[in-house]
């Protein structure tokens, strides 16, 4: 069992391991977790998230997208949706685990209320597919900071609600800006 965040590998599109921490070594990072990889849901919200990578970049942040399997499973969802930020496969769900995102009730990942999103994502041209890891599996989002620092903690329940991406990056702003000028924040 997992027992640090310095005890995690994922692996690359390439299958390489990679070290956990490394993926905020050098700039603050926005980890996606994605649920199965066949939820709809989390893949239209990936692709919102694409849309607004330009945002991130600006900022200065990285954004990681985590997937419940190996580096193939990894490098296919990269390819398919032409994603310009990095993309793990975490076999072992060790982030989710560390980050306590676990698993929820059938009623809160396939519910009539998901089932009709569902549908809708499905019209709108993102179907869903059963795919690889567990369907109760919950997805959703941490903001860590070059020092491994948690900003944000977002465990995405309902499956289909996010924050919009840019308060998130106006949080990573923020966070910025109390580290660049550090005695403002102890005025405040």
């Amino acid at each position: 069992m997992t027992t640090t965040i310095n005890d995690i590998w994922l692996a690359d599109i390439n299958n390489r391991l990679v070290h956990f921490p490394t993926l905020w070594a050098k700039r603050p990072v926005l980890l996606f977790l994605m649920r199965h990889l066949g939820c709809g849901l989390c893949r239209q919200q990936l692709l919102y998230l694409r849309d607004c990578a330009p945002l991130f970049e600006a900022a200065g942040v990285d954004i990681a997208v985590l997937a419940m399997g190996d580096g193939p499973i990894a490098k296919s969802l990269r390819d398919l949706y032409n994603l310009p930020f990095g993309v793990y496969g975490d076999p072992r769900l060790a982030v989710y685990d560390f980050f306590e995102f676990g698993e929820g009730a059938l009623w809160q990942v396939a519910g009539p209320h998901i089932i009709a999103r569902q549908f809708h994502a499905y019209f709108n041209g993102v179907p869903s597919d059963l795919g690889h890891g567990s369907i109760r599996r919950l997805g959703g989002l941490v903001a860590l900071d070059i020092d491994g620092n948690v900003l944000l903690h977002y465990v995405a329940n309902p499956i289909y609600r996010y924050p919009k991406w840019e308060d998130v990056v106006k949080m990573f702003q923020s966070a910025a800006d109390l580290r660049r000028h550090p005695a403002a924040a102890e005025a405040a």
